[in-house]
């Protein structure tokens, strides 16, 4: 008989809650044209534009980073529940593609009303909003509705949405990585991301870092007791740990400020897949980092994260153009974000998960 599983892991939900608002700040950020420039590949080398992106500043917006967290806590949070009892494909399978495209076009809809009443093509102060800016055609709703061959681009988180729902689907060929060993899986892995990352193949470089948190969920048990003993006694590991993996989460962007090549990012990978891991496991075995994730604000963002990471990008576009200057717009989308994030968890996102969970356990509607 298989051992039940506990697959709800509270620290690791607050810690995506935390993701999930440095992707909302990273967007909010890009509405500074000045920093909008170096996030598309140019360079900001003067005063607080080059401060808050190439210093430790750059902690509370940098996004991409915060999407690998995501990445990597949904490989534990999948393979955990695909280890527990009573779990079968037949059941998995309908369950989690409701979970995953049930709030994501309900999203779409809302954020294309959004984008089609507020953006005025005429006005666009950023290289972020020029991106952004399109209307929807009937070719980008199929796109953002299947997610499959990719997304749009009108919404730019929903690109991260798509290899959610490639893993989930392949998640059967990643749980074979539990057969190899550690060391050789995370070879494997870091090969994979590093390659991609230097020919461009975006699936090659992103899907790999679900298979991290495979491998997290299948040493889980083990890596939290040995971890918990270590620190309970060495709270100073704790605090050493907790500051470098953020360091080593920042390094791309740390490197990049003396360092003006597109293999940057590809040489640091490597130590930015350590820090997310280190992260991850600290935030389920330090106890001040467990007791932030699990206060109730943390639990709330956590809580929220999914609505708010869908939501947020329109609201923010929306706000760019209906008012005057970047600090108001900014002002207005944060707090419009998460009012909106909290109506649609409510209302539409928690009706949908609970419909998905009923489907898993296989109870009737």
């Amino acid at each position: 008989m298989v051992a039940p599983v506990k697959t709800r892991l509270r620290s690791l939900d607050g810690l995506r809650g935390i993701a999930a608002v440095v992707v909302v700040l990273q967007h909010c950020v890009l509405l500074l044209p000045q920093v909008s420039w170096a996030y598309f590949g140019g360079r900001t080398d003067d005063g607080w534009p080059a401060w808050i992106t190439y210093s430790p500043l750059h902690l509370f917006w940098m996004g991409t980073e915060a999407v690998y967290v995501f990445f990597v806590i949904s490989g534990i949070v999948l393979t955990r529940l695909a280890m527990g009892t009573n779990f079968t494909w037949g059941r998995y399978y309908p369950s989690r593609l409701i979970r995953l495209y049930g709030p994501t076009i309900l999203s779409v809809l809302l954020g294309s009303l959004i984008i089609f009443f507020t953006v005025d093509k005429t006005v666009l102060t950023t290289r972020w909003l020029e991106s952004r800016h399109g209307f929807y055609s009937l070719t980008d709703y199929l796109k953002d509705f299947t997610l499959i061959l990719g997304d749009s681009g009108r919404i730019g988180p929903l690109w991260s949405l798509q290899y959610e729902v490639l893993f989930s689907l392949l998640l059967p060929l990643y749980l074979l990585l539990r057969k190899v060993r550690p060391w050789i899986g995370l070879v494997i892995i870091s090969t994979l991301i590093v390659v991609g990352a230097l020919i461009a193949f975006e699936p090659l470089y992103y899907l790999p870092f679900f298979g991290l948190g495979v491998m997290m969920a299948q040493n889980w048990d083990v890596l939290v007791a040995r971890a918990t003993k270590l620190l309970e006694t060495r709270a100073w590991v704790g605090w050493c740990s907790f500051v470098a993996a953020l360091f080593l989460i920042m390094s791309h962007w740390l490197v990049a400020a003396w360092v003006d090549s597109f293999l940057v990012r590809a040489i640091t990978l490597p130590f930015i897949l350590l820090g997310v891991c280190v992260l991850v496991l600290l935030a389920e075995t330090f106890s001040p980092l467990i007791r932030f994730f699990s206060s109730r604000v943390v639990a709330w963002l956590g809580l929220i994260s999914f609505s708010l990471y869908l939501v947020h990008e329109p609201i923010i576009i929306g706000a760019a153009f209906l008012t005057r200057g970047a600090v108001w717009a900014v002002i207005t989308a944060v707090v419009l974000s998460f009012v909106v994030a909290q109506l649609f968890y409510m209302f539409l996102e928690r009706p949908i998960h609970k419909f998905s969970q009923k489907l898993r356990r296989g109870k009737s509607t």
